[in-house]
């Protein structure tokens, strides 16, 4: 079984997704940078970002922060969401061998639902097979969500191959004790070297990674 996560492997909304916190943790009095915000808080929960930022810098985030971030990231991802390039094949290439794939993400169910909705990927994954860390009781880089996954789809550990592109994802990934695929994107990509790991940077070549010939 394949496990993808979605922000960044399946959907290319981190870029969109980083820049916004970035901007709108600068309007809260934290002056960060799109490049420093990738490094420190790239995968994690937006509850735990703001916990981080409120211990480490003592800010006091507004009421509605939240609701604000979560209302104008669904405006660009209406007007910017797209599938990272080559995924869709990947995925087609994958169902056409008969191995199950599932959606393993640390949204929330909603933000998952809606980014598969937005890139027209929902298709290809049943409702049941979509699973979020709010799910569990800890997010990824705890394996929580990954081995809730597995045992509800009905697959030991080393069954499952997990694609990721963040390090507290590739984390989790190791910690199920599942072979992780580390996506790099660009070159300011931090994935943790591993000997489980395998690092590719083009998801056209995923299905061959997999073996699938």
């Amino acid at each position: 079984m394949i496990l993808f996560d979605c922000d960044g492997v399946l959907t290319d909304s981190e870029f969109i997704e980083l820049r916004l916190l970035a901007e709108m943790l600068t309007e809260v009095g934290y002056d960060i940078s799109y490049e420093d915000v990738r490094k420190k808080y790239m995968g994690m929960k937006t509850e735990e970002i703001m916990e981080t930022v409120s211990s480490e810098k003592g800010i006091a985030f507004p009421r509605h922060w939240t609701t604000e971030y979560q209302n104008r990231k669904e405006i660009l991802f209406r007007k910017r969401l797209r599938p990272i390039r080559g995924v869709e094949t990947a995925i087609i290439e994958i169902l056409e061998e008969n191995m199950k794939i599932c959606v393993v993400s640390q949204s929330t169910m909603d933000h998952l639902v809606f980014s598969l909705e937005i890139t027209g990927l929902i298709k290809y994954f049943e409702k049941n097979f979509l699973f979020s860390s709010y799910m569990v009781e800890r997010g990824k880089p705890f394996p929580d969500i990954y081995l809730y996954a597995a045992k509800k789809m009905g697959y030991s550990t080393d069954e499952c191959a997990v694609v990721e592109d963040s390090v507290i994802g590739v984390k989790g990934g190791i910690a199920a004790n599942m072979h992780v695929f580390a996506y790099i994107q660009d070159e300011g990509s931090e994935i943790l070297q591993h000997p489980k790991v395998c690092l590719f940077d083009d998801m056209n070549s995923l299905p061959s990674l997999l073996g699938i010939q």
